[in-house]
């Protein structure tokens, strides 16, 4: 039997990482790129903004409480989108890494029952900003155990 010790060891040194390319927004615009996970029922999320220039206006990390990674995404992409509005960005790209949520919010699939409010509050916010974007990542950040 392998103790917990050795076995994180291995889980470590088989990692990799992909470095990803992060384009800047066009001027006058913001970013918002936002990102939600749980482990084991207990979700989390966070984003950070950055101006045209890529400089840093700020971030954010959230406990979820219980949930899906689904519903973690959601949240943590509404809590960014609202902060932004409330500080009168009103020029907004978002990115998020979740086809789910995109399609929801193009309206390309059925939103699941449990992510409707966040995903229609969303919507209401998309709708009566004319100048907000929804975009995915050009690649995805990954840290995956080989």
């Amino acid at each position: 039997m392998v103790g917990i010790g050795k076995l994180l060891e291995r889980r470590l040194s088989e990692r990799s990482t992909i470095l990803v390319n992060w384009n800047k927004p066009p001027p006058l615009y913001v970013k918002l790129n936002t990102d939600g996970s749980c482990i084991h029922g207990t979700c989390g999320g966070g984003g950070v903004v950055r101006d045209a220039l890529g400089r840093f206006i700020m971030a954010f990390t959230m406990p979820l409480g219980q949930g899906t990674s689904n519903s973690a995404e959601a949240s943590s992409f509404l809590f960014g989108l609202e902060w932004c509005i409330r500080k009168g960005y009103n020029l907004v790209i978002g990115e998020t890494d979740s086809m789910l949520l995109q399609n929801c919010i193009n309206d390309t699939v059925s939103t699941p029952w449990r992510l409707e409010e966040t995903v229609n509050n969303i919507k209401k916010i998309v709708m009566s900003k004319l100048d907000i974007v929804l975009e995915k990542p050009t690649k995805l950040l990954i840290d995956w155990p080989l």
